[in-house]
Order: structure tokens, then sequence, then C-alpha cells
């Protein structure tokens, strides 16, 4: 549909369409509970931006998917930032280490 955006909208291929490309370029995010939903919508669009996203959560293999979706995603966009995942539960103080 016209106008939807992000990984599973359809559509939502490409750079941001919001913000100016090279946005965030040489800069990094850090996404918790980038592996579904709103953070991995965040992910894809701070990457669509040029940011260095990395995305953390507690399943890998969701992370490993994620990370496949949005490399698919702004594959091709000039400037586009590049994402990798980490695994562990940020509640925990080992899980964050």
């Amino acid at each position: 549909m016209a106008g939807e955006t992000g990984t599973d909208g359809g559509g939502g291929r490409g750079g941001s369409q919001i913000f100016a490309p090279g946005l965030l370029s040489g800069q990094v995010a850090l996404v918790t509970g980038g592996g579904t939903g709103l953070g991995r919508e965040t992910a894809l669009e701070f990457a669509r931006c040029g940011a260095f996203a990395t995305i953390a959560g507690r399943r890998s293999e969701v992370l490993d998917e994620a990370v496949a979706r949005i490399e698919a995603e702004v594959a091709g966009v000039d400037g586009a930032g590049v994402v990798d995942s980490v695994s562990g539960d940020v509640r925990e103080r080992d899980g964050a280490d």
C-alpha cells in the first residue's frame, strides 16, 4: 500500500522516507529489543539514515533473522549504515556485560 514502510508493510524498501540521507552517518545506535516489532523498525530506520546499529535481544536466532531482513531492506541504498547484533538479557547485569 502507498505510504507503508517497514519490513512487514511492503513498499518500505529503500532509504528513509522521513529523514535526509546520511543524517546519522558515523553515529552508533544500540537498540534493545531490536529483533522484533518497534525495535527492529527503529534499527531499520537508523540503518537507512547511515548509522551503525546494533540490535540487542535475548534470542540470537531472532536477532540473526532481523539483521538479515534489515540488510535486505537497505541493500543498494546510498549511505546506508550497517547493522549487527548482540545476544543477552539487559535486565540482568551478567547478560548486559
